[in-house]
């Protein structure tokens, strides 16, 4: 049974290059993809300043959320607490939206 096992996995192991050969050759004669150059692949990184930019705008997106949670907790609040007594007692309030 070990030995099935043993031939099972490396006619699986065999084969999986030949799957994946095709897809390998698109890839390297495409000459289009990032951090290639010729056949041969490099990493890639940002700046310092691509770097600053994105934790900046990091930094700005936080802010604004923790702004929206604030004024919405601030706008809503309220309203929640005085809406407890007809959750409780299950009884439909009348929405009127206001322009």
């Amino acid at each position: 049974m070990t030995k099935i096992r043993t031939i099972a996995a490396a006619a699986v192991a065999a084969a999986v290059p030949v799957f994946l050969l095709p897809t390998a050759q698109a890839l390297a004669g495409t000459g289009h993809g990032a951090g290639q150059h010729a056949g041969t692949f490099w990493d890639q990184t940002q700046t310092l300043a691509g770097q600053q930019a994105t934790f900046i705008k990091g930094g700005s997106d936080a802010g604004r959320g923790a702004a929206e949670l604030v004024s919405s907790a601030y706008l809503g609040g309220p309203q929640a607490i005085l809406d407890i007594p007809a959750h409780v007692l299950g009884l439909p309030k009348p929405l009127e939206y206001l322009p």
